[in-house]
């Protein structure tokens, strides 16, 4: 499933940089696909059931992995609009 994820300045204000839960990407993606636990790293999304259980890893896209890289370096980031592919239905 293709999925969009849509950073907010919200996101940005209330995230905690190098932190794969609270970042604004994982924040954002919480609010897109909510039935999973989502744990952001710098290439991938682990996305677990809500037990805790790993369900898969999905390939961050290359603008993603930039923006996370820029925001854990404290250097200016935007609101930023991106796609996700191969998220399992619910």
């Amino acid at each position: 499933m293709r999925v969009k994820i849509e950073v907010t300045q919200e996101d940005i204000d209330k995230g905690s940089r190098e932190s794969e839960t609270h970042c604004p990407v994982a924040r954002a993606v919480k609010r897109a696909i909510p039935w999973f636990n989502v744990r952001a790293g710098n290439s991938v999304l682990y996305l677990d059931n809500k037990s805790g259980q790993p369900v898969c890893k999905v390939c961050l896209p290359f603008r993603a992995q930039d923006f996370i890289e820029r925001f854990d370096n404290r250097v200016e980031v935007r609101p930023e609009t991106f796609f996700v592919t191969g998220v399992p239905p619910r």
